[in-house]
């Protein structure tokens, strides 16, 4: 098949883990013989533009955003220039519809708009548009009522949030973003490098928390208060002053600089900068390299996750989970069985699971192997993809 993807971001250009997540599905489309158009925006602010070409896909970086995500979110609100960017989009999309494409899946469409469905459908292509937000990205009045547009929601969490808000989408595919199972391991034993050292060196005399054994901490996502970072940095500093050793690794783009100061202002205050490590956005290849080298991922998010991709990555690269479970997170693990759960918000909580695990290290070097099992069986790309493809294939029929 001859498949569009138009999204507003995408790799290298990208912030957290949806612009990745598409650029996943066409991976997976393409491993399954399909050939791949990306439609999106160049944005160089986040990162240059040096591959024009990931996957073997081609990507056209031609569409104009409404707005920019540099430091932040800034909406444009000049009529004449929003009115300049409509135009522009659609007639460089009118002209790649003329090509021919057995169906376009859709991403994000922030600060593109959802007026690219209308000339989809003038060409009789189907659109599946993949929501992988939990609040509705658009109001049920914009919801398209074209016969050709289709949602498929990036959870169940997020389904029953559009069904909550009035969108006809009981019947509608969820589709899970998904992990690149074949890149987050460095085992097929399913525990990772890290671990297996910190066991050894927990059964030659060295406990795991002691000076010489210090349980690895590891978090990435977006540098913002709703990501619950401050939530495992308070709960590191409360374990280091209960006489716990750890090292905590950070990382992730900043996208509240304030909200990074008040975190650099806690861990000074308490003398503890040599306990974090901080890195910036990493590239996949850095990422996978980042959670080898850790004992634990925590997923400290507060406000609902559409599906969290980084608690997915944590479990196939053989650590152990450590999550709140808010929205969508809470479908990928099972409490004490692949992963284990503490409250939003409540770094007391996270204390306690932490210490938990330093006391019955079963869940350090069992679960993550159970985790990893679960995750590459029923999370894995190249399941999410081949139900977009079946999806494109029944439109055919």
């Amino acid at each position: 098949m001859r498949i569009l993807v138009i999204t507003n971001l995408y790799p290298p250009q990208e912030l957290g883990g949806y612009g990745r997540c598409i650029s996943d599905f066409v991976w997976g489309l393409l491993c399954q013989g399909h050939h791949v158009t990306v439609l999106t925006s160049n944005s160089s602010y986040l990162s240059p533009a040096t591959d024009s070409i990931r996957n073997n896909e081609s990507v056209f970086r031609s569409l104009l955003l409404k707005g920019s995500f540099e430091n932040g979110i800034s909406l444009e609100t000049n009529l004449s220039e929003i009115s300049r960017i409509d135009t522009h989009n659609i007639d460089f999309i009118s002209n790649i519809c003329k090509f021919g494409w057995d169906g376009c899946l859709l991403g994000n469409l922030d600060m593109i708009g959802l007026g690219i469905v209308d000339i989809l459908s003038a060409h009789r292509i189907p659109s599946l548009h993949h929501i992988g937000f939990v609040d509705p990205p658009f109001p049920l009045r914009e919801l398209p009522s074209s016969p050709f547009y289709s949602i498929a929601s990036a959870s169940y969490c997020v389904k029953d949030s559009l069904v909550r808000h009035g969108f006809p989408v009981n019947q509608s595919l969820v589709i899970y973003p998904g992990v690149r199972d074949d890149l987050f391991v460095y085992s097929r034993s399913g525990l990772s490098p890290s671990i297996r050292h910190c066991y050894s060196l927990h059964s030659s005399g060295s406990p795991v928390g002691s000076p010489a054994n210090p349980l690895k901490m590891g978090f990435a996502g977006l540098i913002m208060a709703s990501k619950g970072l401050h939530t495992l940095v308070q709960a590191a500093i409360n374990l280091r002053l209960l006489g716990i050793y750890l090292n905590v690794s950070i990382a992730g783009t900043i996208f509240q600089s304030d909200y990074k100061t008040y975190l650099d202002s806690l861990i000074s205050s308490h003398s503890l900068q040599d306990n974090f490590i901080t890195y910036g956005q990493l590239t996949r290849d850095q990422l996978i390299r980042f959670w080898s080298l850790q004992h634990v991922g925590v997923f400290p998010s507060i406000h609902p996750e559409a599906f969290g991709i980084s608690a997915a990555e944590i479990m196939c690269s053989g650590l152990l989970l450590c999550s709140t479970g808010v929205g969508g997170s809470s479908e990928i693990f099972s409490h004490g069985k692949t992963g284990l759960s503490f409250q939003p918000d409540n770094s007391q909580s996270l204390v306690d699971l932490i210490i938990g695990i330093i006391n019955d290290k079963y869940s350090l070097f069992k679960l993550p192997i159970t985790a990893y099992s679960h995750i590459s069986s029923d999370f894995s790309v190249l399941s999410s993809s081949s139900l977009i493809e079946k999806h494109f294939l029944a439109t055919m029929n």
